[in-house]
């Protein structure tokens, strides 16, 4: 096939005929073929072959020249004169080198096949052998992971049963703690409870008891303030009766049975317990508003039986000793010192 050029251009049929014989169809294929003019000599010519069955003897061919317009083409012709015997024996011995090449290449691959075979047979048993040795290494260690995992639950069972032993001795400890301490508050509200009822009890005695001394020594102050105003009366007469010796001694008398006098009322105090709450009063305006005592009393409490022996007694010793006094003062002075 040529290229197209700018100058004229013809085309050129080749023709290939299809030959019909008794045996059979020769094919023939058509070409067609554009040229230039320029390319004229360089045209070369188009040679075909006949394939002729074997059943043909003879076979002759039919030169043909195909003119194109002013373009020569020459066609190459081939006679072929093929005797019988020949044919027959170049088809068989083709058909013993075909069977000996088929044999050959069956063997070939039966031998393929049986190596094949061996291989993935020995590729088989090597992979079943490793996966053996793997079954067993695999069991080996699962076998050694459930020992790892008892011993694991063992010992934290072991330390969950300790621990749960620590906490119930520590529980136990916090729950007799708790009932201890209980108990101990129980024991301080009751003596709470005990003392907060003795100083309701014994309060109204104890003001009783004070408003009593207080009477007792508002007489006094009275017997004083007479006895300011008889000393003023009778200065002159005191003047002459009484000096400091004398004076003096009647005070250290006076001292003297006072103390003998109080000597009951310590007696009683001492008698009080000291673990009774001290209770204090204070007056205001001429009223009693709570009693002071620097003592404590005691739980059994003071009757008023012993509350009025005790008034009685300050009574008849301030009474007495002032009387011995007044009686004192009127007689002569003593040459001697009074004992």
């Amino acid at each position: 096939m040529g290229t197209p050029s700018p100058m004229m251009s013809s085309p050129i049929n080749s023709n290939l005929e299809e030959i019909g014989n008794s045996s059979g169809p020769v094919k023939a294929y058509n070409v067609d073929t554009t040229t230039n003019q320029g390319d004229l000599p360089k045209i070369s010519t188009l040679e075909y072959t006949t394939v002729i069955p074997p059943e043909v003897l003879n076979t002759e061919s039919v030169t043909e020249e195909v003119k194109a317009s002013g373009i020569p083409v020459n066609i190459s012709i081939m006679d072929t004169n093929i005797s019988m015997g020949d044919r027959v024996s170049n088809n068989e011995s083709q058909l013993n080198q075909d069977q000996a090449q088929e044999h050959h290449i069956q063997d070939k691959l039966d031998q393929m096949d049986k190596c094949n075979e061996l291989q993935i047979k020995a590729q088989s048993e090597s992979f079943n052998g490793a996966l053996t040795d793997l079954k067993v290494v695999a069991r080996e260690r699962h076998v050694l992971f459930i020992q790892d995992v008892k011993k694991l639950c063992e010992d934290v069972n072991q330390k969950t049963k300790e621990l749960c032993e620590d906490m119930e001795k520590e529980v136990a400890a916090l729950e007799h703690n708790y009932s201890s301490l209980h108990k101990k508050a129980d024991i301080i509200v009751d003596v709470v409870t005990k003392y907060v009822t003795l100083y309701e009890t014994i309060l109204p005695k104890v003001a009783k008891k004070v408003d009593e001394y207080d009477k007792s020594y508002g007489n006094i102050d009275t017997l004083l303030v007479e006895l300011k105003g008889l000393v003023l009366k009778s200065s002159f007469v005191l003047s002459l009766l009484i000096n400091p010796e004398l004076l003096s001694g009647k005070f250290k008398l006076l001292q003297s049975m006072i103390q003998k006098e109080l000597a009951t009322l310590a007696k009683i105090i001492n008698m009080m317990p000291t673990d009774a709450p001290p209770v204090s009063t204070c007056v205001h305006g001429g009223e009693k508003g709570g009693v002071g005592i620097g003592s404590r009393v005691s739980a059994r409490g003071i009757t008023s039986n012993e509350t009025d022996d005790d008034t009685k007694v300050v009574e008849k010793f301030f009474l007495l000793k002032f009387q011995l006094l007044f009686t004192s003062s009127s007689k002569p002075p003593p040459t001697t010192k009074e004992t």
